[in-house]
């Protein structure tokens, strides 16, 4: 009678079919990964700048921290961005400069790479996000749109 276990050599060709499936599956992955977090860190500091501003539009003085903005005009602390790196923010007398670090070889899309500032660090690259209250104030009438009517 025949014996129907599986051999050590079956299982490790098993096995390094199933780590090179893996890694290959990683790899086209990771990207969609990574723009994924570029995004959510942008989107953050976009949060981060806006509330900034809506602070400073209230109490007629910028914001010292982050902490500052919790939990009136942030609905939650911000911690650290997906790439693991703080968020900082500079204030100016007209603006603030909202900045974080990502890794140097997370590609960055050109609608992305119009909203911020890029400084290369020695192993990342550092981020700038900067908002003026009143440019947001002008924003939204310079968008408004206007219907004529011929008659």
């Amino acid at each position: 009678m025949k014996n129907q276990g599986v051999t050590i050599l079956e299982m490790i060709i098993v096995l390094m079919i199933m780590g090179a499936g893996s890694f290959v599956i990683r790899q086209g992955v990771s990207p969609i990964i990574n723009q994924a977090k570029l995004s959510s860190t942008l989107k953050t500091m976009n949060s981060i700048a806006k509330a900034s501003i809506n602070y400073h539009q209230t109490e007629n003085v910028w914001p010292v921290s982050l902490d500052d903005l919790y939990p009136v005009y942030l609905p939650q602390k911000v911690g650290l961005n997906p790439f693991k790196e703080n968020y900082s923010f500079q204030t100016h007398n007209d603006r603030i400069t909202v900045s974080s670090h990502i890794p140097q070889d997370i590609p960055v899309s050109p609608k992305e790479a119009s909203q911020v500032s890029f400084e290369e660090a020695a192993t990342s690259t550092k981020i700038n996000l900067t908002k003026y209250p009143s440019l947001l104030i002008a924003g939204r009438l310079k968008y408004e749109k206007k219907y004529f009517f011929n008659e």
